[in-house]
């Protein structure tokens, strides 16, 4: 498997215990990515094959009904498949999305997660390709 520099810091990271790990994480990214930060999204787990990200339900993310605003929802999805999918991209490549489609199921009260996996056929096509 290739590594780039996003890969090589979560490799980096790994070997700290969990805790201390996501914290690294969440202020990190937040700081490189300032709306996920200001969403306050928690980055769980980290691996190129799959990425988990949760949110709280708190007030700054939630709609007029005290639900997470689907926008939050959102952003919790994009963000999962954007970390997955740049973990895998060589560094050349800026990871932005092009489309998207979400079916929205219920209202949405506790604490949402969002998880993003890969097949490795999939990630092959995304570390060798001269298409990206």
């Amino acid at each position: 498997m290739k590594t780039n520099r996003l890969l090589k810091l979560v490799n980096m990271t790994s070997k700290l215990p969990k805790p201390i790990r996501t914290k690294l994480w969440n202020k990190a990214f937040g700081r490189i990515v300032p709306m996920v930060g200001t969403a306050k999204i928690q980055y769980i787990d980290m691996q190129p094959q799959q990425v988990i990200v949760r949110m709280d339900n708190h007030k700054s993310m939630q709609n007029h009904i005290g639900q997470m605003h689907a926008c939050a929802m959102t952003l919790l999805a994009e963000t999962a498949t954007g970390f997955v999918t740049a973990l895998n991209v060589p560094d050349r490549v800026i990871v932005l999305i092009k489309s998207l489609h979400i079916d929205f199921k219920r209202p949405i009260q506790g604490t949402m997660q969002a998880i993003a996996t890969l097949t490795h056929e999939q990630q092959q096509y995304m570390q060798n390709s001269d298409r990206l």
